[in-house]
């Protein structure tokens, strides 16, 4: 009986947790024994669902500090053009100078703190001058940037906190993960136990991965194995793959081809922004 490992992705172990519960269901003599992975099926499932809200609330987090740093910077270089707007389209002023010492591209690829550090020290710097001019900018724009350092200083804090909650999630993922392929184990040797003049039968309640190796004349002679790849996006409500025929009927066991669970196994976890 194949078994699985804490190296099996953890698409397959979603996969495997789906196929038992369906071959149990349609078996209720076996419910006493597949009790206690039936529960920690729901369990995997779980953390895997909190892992993709975590996941994705990164995701979210991450936009909106993007975003906010796109507004912030915009707030930045009004200040600098209201400046220039009044020296007759010029930058040569000393005020601009000691504003922008390495112009816009002093700010134009930096995020997060660095960023705003970078704007903290510009809405430091208007504030406290008595040049004319420039309060004159700062009575027209400065409002709009310190609303805008407000706004990326939130963002910045929710991005670090979603970071952390995704970590811990998938912490707990694969702490959840690790107890059910004992579970899982458990199981197989409970269903040999009561299938031991058949193990065959006993076979036919786990699912078996098989890999299916690509001829040369493919021109990529490498085998394919699925992915080995943690992503759990999406897995919790994936329907089961290729149940048809293998209800109990005595053969060596459930197997699934690369093939068929290509789409399951290639989900990878969303790329950062």
């Amino acid at each position: 009986m194949q078994g699985l490992n804490t190296r099996t992705s953890d698409a397959r172990c979603m996969q495997a947790a789906r196929f038992i519960e369906h071959q149990v269901a349609s078996d209720p003599s076996v419910a006493e024994i597949a009790a206690e992975i039936i529960e920690h099926n729901a369990r995997l499932r779980t953390a895997a669902v909190n892992l993709d809200e975590a996941e994705m609330q990164r995701l979210i987090a991450r936009a909106q500090s993007l975003r906010s740093a796109v507004e912030l910077k915009k707030s930045m270089r009004l200040i600098g053009s209201g400046l220039v707007a009044r020296r007759n389209g010029s930058r040569a002023s000393s005020a601009f100078s000691l504003l922008f010492p390495k112009g816009y591209a002093g700010f134009a690829r930096l995020q997060g703190p660095r960023l705003l550090d970078e704007a903290t020290r510009l809405d430091r710097m208007i504030r406290a001058s008595s040049d004319t001019t420039v309060q004159k900018v700062v009575a027209k724009n400065g409002d709009e940037l310190a609303a805008a350092i407000s706004a990326a200083e939130a963002a910045v804090q929710a991005l670090d906190a979603a970071i952390v909650a995704e970590e811990q999630a998938k912490e707990v993922f694969q702490q959840v993960k690790s107890e059910w392929l004992g579970a899982y184990y458990r199981a197989q040797r409970a269903f040999e136990g009561r299938f031991s003049e058949e193990r065959s039968l006993a076979e036919t309640y786990f699912v078996r991965f098989r890999t299916r190796r690509k001829s040369s004349d493919d021109g990529n002679p490498s085998s394919t194995n699925g992915s080995t790849g943690n992503s759990t996006a999406g897995l919790a409500g994936d329907s089961m793959i290729g149940l048809a025929g293998t209800a109990m009927n005595g053969s060596a066991g459930a197997s699934m081809d690369d093939s068929e669970t290509a789409d399951s196994d290639e989900l990878s976890q969303a790329a950062t922004l």
